[in-house]
């Protein structure tokens, strides 16, 4: 009875770690801003992976606009790397560099995971979890063009108000001089 006992909780615990697609891990450095809507786009893709494509990689968090020594490491890194620097989110995977998100990077965040560990995905399994963590991101994305397009709105609106403001100026000031002659 204790055989089977052990054999089948042996069996049981084989099972979990059979379900792991990748035997070796790759490390993602991320260098971002607090509050920074690309790279709060970028923990949201990475989280909506399935466990499978999780269990690739572990996560180096760097919040580098209220971290001085962050920043400092984030402005070496890039230059040890030789890449321009253009802002965060800034990351490394493996080999690879990224500057900024957005969805149009996805497949290639994906493949590099992939390309720096050793796994046993297919590309169709690559094409399934872009469709399916596309399918969920398209609404984060909705909302930072939203967010965006608010702040070109009041940008607009308060650049038109400047301008009329100077008109009027202008005209009072001119009126105001003619008046005094």
């Amino acid at each position: 009875m204790k055989k089977v006992l052990v054999l089948l909780v042996t069996f049981f615990l084989s099972m979990t770690f059979v379900s792991a697609k990748c035997t070796t891990k790759t490390t993602i450095k991320v260098f971002y801003g607090d509050g920074c809507p690309f790279c709060k786009a970028l923990f949201s893709f990475l989280d909506n992976l399935s466990d499978d494509y999780k269990s690739c990689y572990t996560l180096e968090k760097y919040e580098v606009w209220n971290n001085k020594d962050n920043n400092e490491l984030m402005k070496k890194t890039a230059n040890d790397l030789g890449v321009n620097l253009e802002g965060v989110p800034f990351y490394i995977i493996g080999d690879e560099t990224f500057s900024g998100y957005n969805s149009d990077y996805n497949k290639d965040i994906l493949s590099a995971i992939i390309n720096n560990t050793s796994n046993d995905f297919s590309k169709d399994e690559l094409s399934e979890e872009l469709k399916s963590v596309t399918v969920n991101l398209n609404e984060d994305e909705k909302k930072l063009n939203k967010n965006l397009i608010l702040r070109l709105l009041t940008f607009a609106i308060l650049f038109i108000y400047i301008i009329i403001s100077m008109v009027i100026n202008i005209k009072y000031l001119k009126l105001k001089k003619a008046t005094s002659k």
